[in-house]
């Protein structure tokens, strides 16, 4: 049986909010919040209402549990080995088209040769 970890996160304050302590708690998923570093409950309920907005400790708990999940390598390999089929039709097509290409030439060839006798 997994045994379940536990995530301790210091307290630190919100520098925006100071009425009372709000402990900086959360963070803001969305791209555009990308820097915004910790967020106190305030923050979150005011310019982050509408973000994607985890406390620390469940992004922690969701990134330990995804620690060992292969779902993305597997999509990732499906995406390589796909790839490389590709590829492999691609260099196999461009062969066959050169092959077409030289043998038209060499009719090409044949026929002004013909013109020049």
């Amino acid at each position: 049986m997994e045994q379940a970890v536990k995530f301790t996160v210091p307290s630190y304050y919100c520098q925006l909010h100071t009425t009372r302590k709000e402990i900086l708690d959360s963070v803001c998923l969305g791209e555009e919040c990308a820097n915004s570093g910790p967020l106190c409950r305030k923050c979150c309920i005011g310019k982050h209402a509408n973000h994607n907005t985890l406390t620390i400790v469940q992004l922690m708990e969701d990134i330990e549990s995804l620690r060992f999940d292969k779902t993305l390598t597997n999509a990732a390999e499906n995406i390589v080995q796909t790839s490389k089929d590709i590829k492999v039709k691609w260099l196999a097509a461009t062969a066959e088209l050169r092959q077409q290409i030289n043998n038209n030439l060499s009719k090409l060839e044949s026929r002004i040769a013909g013109f020049e006798q």
